[in-house]
């Protein structure tokens, strides 16, 4: 009886521990992501429409997204779902970036196509690349991420993204 009221003890606390925050709320310090009070945020954000309809739920581990996240159109079905995983490199300089702090393979599905999204956090260089304007520096920046053991498949990636935080919009 005694483990009995352990194992729910435990379980109850778990469960208290985790908390929701709204993306909204979260803002970028020095390239990771701090709730309110300015702490690393850990758990799942989630946003919403306009109208109160969740958008979407991101996991974020001391401050940077990564794990399981989803995406839902505004009659709340499933638009994509998809996989963080976070690497940091041994190089600081890629492409225009002159200070790399991490990146970000993103590997997500959505409908039936499974895409690859690479976001490059960093401090310098805010932009979007996709593979058919430049595939000359692409198709570098995909090499040297391949020779430090983030592992790509060139023809599922979309584009790489150079931004400040992985939820940031490239204007």
């Amino acid at each position: 009886m005694d483990k009995c009221k352990l194992l729910l003890t435990i379980l109850i606390l778990s469960l208290c521990s985790c908390h929701t925050e709204l993306i909204e709320n979260l803002r970028v310090v020095n390239n990771l992501y701090v709730d309110k009070d300015g702490t690393l945020y850990d758990g799942v954000a989630k946003g919403y429409f306009d109208p109160g309809e969740l958008s979407g739920k991101t996991t974020f581990n001391h401050g940077v997204p990564e794990g399981d996240w989803t995406s839902y159109g505004h009659n709340g079905e499933i638009v994509q779902t998809g996989n963080s995983k976070v690497y940091y490199p041994k190089f600081k300089t890629i492409g225009p970036a002159k200070d790399v702090v991490r990146v970000n393979v993103n590997i997500f599905h959505e409908g039936n196509n499974l895409i690859t999204e690479v976001f490059i956090i960093n401090n310098s260089f805010i932009n979007e690349l996709i593979k058919q304007k430049d595939p000359t520096l692409f198709n570098k920046i995909i090499a040297l991420l391949k020779s430090n053991n983030i592992p790509i498949d060139i023809k599922q990636v979309y584009r790489i993204t150079f931004v400040k935080g992985e939820l940031e919009k490239v204007d």
